[in-house]
């Protein structure tokens, strides 16, 4: 499929998904979220800052579904197909990171309390399986990257709708 978007989250919001120029870009603008670049092939990783558009991965919770828009496809017919893959919540995992302004360090898991590395983290977010992981900060303390957050979701189906030009 080509490049994503939109992002479409179950308070009726839509972010505009914009592409990494490099792996620690996290895109800083209103209503945008960021395409992480380094991922699994078969997993779309989005990024965003909690003082951003981040604040609104904090209201998903297990079950929450939210969709993957595409550049339109028109048909021949006149009508035109919008494709959009679907994602449910799955799993929510929260990380304090040990030095919450070092981006590598160690981070630990504030259900189980294991300490894992950065490396870690990645893998098990983002290389494992195909699906949707969406990631931004935990603030705490007044401090912004006191941890970390990320939405992992699996794909889901529904039925895909062609709109007709009137």
């Amino acid at each position: 499929m080509s490049v994503p978007v939109l992002l479409h989250l179950p308070d009726q919001s839509s972010l505009k998904i914009k592409q990494q120029s490099s792996p620690s870009q996290v895109i800083n603008e209103d209503g945008v979220v960021t395409q992480f670049s380094l991922t699994d092939i078969d997993t779309l990783g989005l990024l965003a800052h909690n003082f951003r558009e981040g604040k609104k991965f904090t209201n998903l919770v297990i079950g929450s579904i939210v969709a993957i828009e595409y550049p339109s496809i028109h048909l021949s017919d006149e009508s035109e197909y919008q494709p959009k893959k679907y994602y449910q919540v799955k799993r929510i995992v929260r990380y304090r990171a040990d030095d919450p302004n070092n981006p590598y360090s160690r981070l630990q898991d504030l259900d189980t309390g294991t300490w894992y590395s950065v490396e870690e983290v990645h893998k098990r977010m983002y290389l494992e399986g195909e699906g949707l992981t969406m990631q931004t900060c935990l603030e705490r303390n007044s401090n912004p990257n006191w941890g970390r957050l990320f939405i992992i979701c699996d794909p889901i189906y529904m039925q895909p709708t062609v709109q007709y030009r009137a």
